[in-house]
């Protein structure tokens, strides 16, 4: 599936979403609404997405969505493997936020991370044998400061390699596996239309040299009145990356090549009415704040 079609099943993924059942063996009839952390399939056909502390996946084309968890404890953040047979995600069912893995049908989850440090799921490696996650170190105090990028061993066999020792709020792995996208910044991903000196910015490091080599992709504005950067995403060919950014005051995905000062528009939210903004996979995992629509509640 082409990028534009990926983009676009996200944006209608909102609307299909709101008005699927909720399919397990209980039958439950309510329609699935502020679904999160969306997560599509390598082929193109499934969405997975966390909602009501379980892990689900929905046809991109609509339907039935499936039950894929169910857990007393949350599971959040589902990653498709490589293959896309499996679905990683993260789970507090051992006390801490960890990594989990289970078959996209469903079945036994296995855990395949065992340490004191809770994670956050980003992505996998085109070969699938790695994960990138974010942990928690002590590195500072706020969320921004001490996470940390990893890459995982996704048979949980060999140790954790940490990428580059910079604080990081979110992050991409491009499809090569050389190079992360990764944000930095302490503004809230809610706060529509705010600029200033804290608001995400996207950064780049290039893992092929040593040391990594970082590099700021956003620019500074006058006085540092920034806005925000975030949710990045790379094309298929690795030349371009995708990101949510709202210089207008509503936040929509805008697309950008690498080594360019050119950024292209791809959504126009405001054209529909609404002023929700857009979620380019919301991040809602150990926030202290409560998801609200339009970050969370709709995919685009």
């Amino acid at each position: 599936m082409k990028i534009h079609q990926l983009i676009l099943s996200l944006f209608l993924a909102g609307a299909f979403l709101s008005s699927l059942p909720a399919s397990f063996a209980t039958a439950q009839e309510n329609p699935i609404r502020i679904p999160r952390n969306p997560s599509i399939a390598p082929a193109g056909n499934l969405i997975a997405f966390a909602w009501q502390n379980d892990i689900w996946t929905a046809k991109i084309g609509g339907g039935t969505a499936n039950r894929v968890t169910l857990h007393a404890a949350t599971d959040d953040t589902p990653i498709f493997s490589a293959d896309g047979q499996h679905l990683y995600f993260s789970s507090n069912r051992s006390g801490q936020t960890q990594v989990h893995v289970i078959p996209v049908g469903g079945g036994e989850a296995k855990q395949i991370t065992f340490d004191s440090n809770r994670k956050t799921l980003h992505g996998v490696t085109g070969d699938g044998r790695f994960l990138l996650v974010s942990q928690s170190t002590d590195r500072g105090w706020h969320y921004s400061e001490y996470s940390r990028a990893f890459l995982l061993d996704t048979e949980g066999k060999q140790p954790k390699k940490m990428l580059f020792d910079v604080g990081i709020r979110d992050a991409a792995i491009s499809p090569d596996g050389s190079k992360v996208l990764f944000v930095r910044g302490r503004s809230n991903w809610f706060r529509k239309g705010y600029q200033g000196s804290q608001a995400a910015q996207l950064w780049l490091a290039d893992l092929s040299t040593q040391p990594v080599a970082l590099t700021r992709l956003s620019r500074d504005r006058k006085d540092f009145q920034n806005v925000a950067h975030m949710d990045p995403m790379w094309a298929p060919d690795g030349k371009s990356y995708y990101f949510t950014s709202d210089p207008d005051g509503v936040f929509n995905i805008y697309q950008q090549k690498l080594g360019s000062a050119d950024v292209r528009k791809v959504t126009d939210v405001a054209k529909d009415g609404v002023d929700d903004g857009v979620a380019g996979g919301c991040r809602c995992t150990n926030r202290p704040t409560p998801p609200r629509r339009g970050r969370c509640g709709n995919f685009y």
